[in-house]
């Protein structure tokens, strides 16, 4: 099934929410979720155990072809383990092979940080599920606008250096009508990690789950590898992110206030210019190119490479006052959306690459967008402060 969702002792698919899952199935509650009822309607509410693996030998001086059965000889693996999953009914089932080092995250460990959240109006279940035998599990949870507002007006009150009204209606435009979901979902099959990022996909089986993953990751994000440390660590990470989830809106409402407010110059030849130096370098350098022309080091290559760089400045800035949605205002905020642009659409289409797309958002190229946003965000702090001085 291309859902790949799994299928219940009861016949049912494992998984719950608010609405159908595929093809009009799957338990649907529609006046919302409990945390108990998304561990057992999703197909939850199981263990995992880490298992030795053994391998047959003989002895050296036996021919294993013709060796009698008798004489086998069980060892252990070297660094190889199975993953088995122990349910209430007694069934095992292998889901993955693993090393020394991976430890299980538990189902009941990995969703409980989500459990005092719901009960408290904080978060509110969507979907749960079981993917693949329990290889892959998830919990799609949505925050509340209202109590993300008022925690983030709260934040706001307290920090007199930004501007709390025009923060508060930036925060209104940036949820909009509805509040964005974070994904938690755990891997026992020893091929991912646990991981907990926001998304704006409603995930209801493996075509949306992996929609999910291909999406912007520029929100709240954690990974956890199954170390021995994997449970504590994730559940201090994820009450960390959810914990500061309203001021992390809040701080960046005001930070998208400021980057609105600081304009740049549109004179971009001169080489101190901000645009050129905080957006066009940190996304395409061209000085080691230039210099190597100048000494007469540089070859036919080197020139081509110029030439294509250049072509990549000129479109990053093209996109400053002519990107989606731009007003051509030439401000801080619309040149740092102007590069993420550039790369999570416009030249993506030019590659169809698993890797280079990985890159967008926690690779090289997610470093880039990261590394203007700060550029520009500390361009903005200093105008400020230069001007309140």
């Amino acid at each position: 099934m291309a859902h790949e969702l799994d299928v219940l002792e009861n016949g049912e698919l494992a998984y719950v929410g608010i609405e159908s899952a595929w093809h009009k199935e799957g338990t649907v509650i529609p006046d919302g979720i409990s945390y108990n009822q998304a561990i057992e309607h999703g197909g939850l509410d199981f263990e995992v155990n880490k298992v030795q693996n053994y391998i047959k030998s003989y002895s050296k001086d036996s021919d294993a072809f013709w060796a009698p059965e008798s004489t086998a000889v069980y060892v252990e693996a070297p660094n190889s383990f199975s993953v088995v999953r122990s349910d209430r009914t007694g069934k095992d089932s292998i889901i993955g092979t693993v090393g020394r080092v991976w430890q299980p995250l538990q189902n009941r460990d990995g969703f409980g940080v989500l459990e005092p959240l719901v009960d408290d109006g904080i978060l509110r279940i969507e979907t749960a599920g079981s993917l693949r035998g329990g290889s892959q599990v998830w919990m799609l949870v949505q925050f509340d606008k209202q109590r993300i507002l008022s925690q983030a007006e709260e934040w706001l009150a307290s920090n007199p250096n930004i501007d709390r009204n025009t923060s508060m209606a930036t925060l209104h435009d940036l949820i909009g009508e509805v509040s964005p979901f974070a994904l938690v979902t755990n891997d026992h099959s020893g091929k991912a990690m646990a991981r907990i990022f926001e998304t704006w996909v409603r995930v209801v089986c493996a075509n949306t789950m992996q929609q999910a993953f291909d999406g912007d990751r520029e929100g709240l994000s954690l990974a956890v590898s199954h170390t021995s440390n994997v449970t504590s660590n994730f559940k201090e990470g994820s009450r960390l992110i959810f914990q500061n989830m309203a001021q992390r809106y809040a701080e960046f409402a005001g930070q998208r206030d400021l980057l609105k407010k600081t304009r740049l110059p549109s004179d971009i030849t001169y080489s101190t210019s901000p645009f050129r130096k905080f957006v066009l370098d940190a996304c395409v350098p061209v000085f080691q190119l230039e210099e190597k022309i100048r000494r007469r080091e540089g070859t036919g290559h080197t020139r081509s490479a110029l030439d294509r760089a250049h072509q990549k400045r000129e479109e990053i800035t093209r996109l400053w006052t002519n990107g989606s949605g731009h007003t051509g205002d030439h401000s801080a905020w619309e040149a740092w959306q102007g590069v993420i642009q550039y790369y999570d659409h416009e030249s993506r289409l030019k590659s169809k690459n698993s890797s280079r797309i990985d890159s967008l958002y926690s690779g090289s190229l997610g470093q880039i967008k990261k590394k203007v946003g700060f550029n520009l965000a500390t361009y903005a702090d200093n105008q400020r402060s230069a001007i309140l001085n």
